[in-house]
């Protein structure tokens, strides 16, 4: 019999045939419903907005790619149009016309 005012003396385990449950044992972590639901809500909200800025990611790169495309074509325009005023200037010079314009 156990002595109730004896504070100081540990309890013994018990050493009887107990038999060991199944199955996985519990860590005391488990999720309600409502938590699983919910973290997978964020969790999808979080996919969507990677998709979501992928894919304005991608439309700037394209809108970037467009606008190095056109000043390439400037660039050429205007090396093609230098060329061209070099051209006349030469037939006026030969022409013996005045350049200075």
């Amino acid at each position: 019999m156990k002595d109730h005012t004896d504070k100081q003396t540990a309890e013994l385990p018990f050493n009887g045939n107990v038999p060991k449950k199944r199955g996985r044992p519990k860590t005391g972590k488990a999720l309600s419903n409502a938590e699983k639901q919910r973290l997978y809500r964020q969790r999808k909200a979080q996919r969507d907005q990677a998709v979501a800025y992928r894919e304005e990611v991608e439309l700037l790169y394209a809108q970037l790619v467009t606008a190095t495309r056109e000043v390439d074509l400037c660039r050429y325009e205007r090396s093609e149009a230098f060329r061209v005023v070099e051209i006349y200037r030469q037939r006026l010079e030969q022409a013996g016309l005045s350049t200075d314009y």
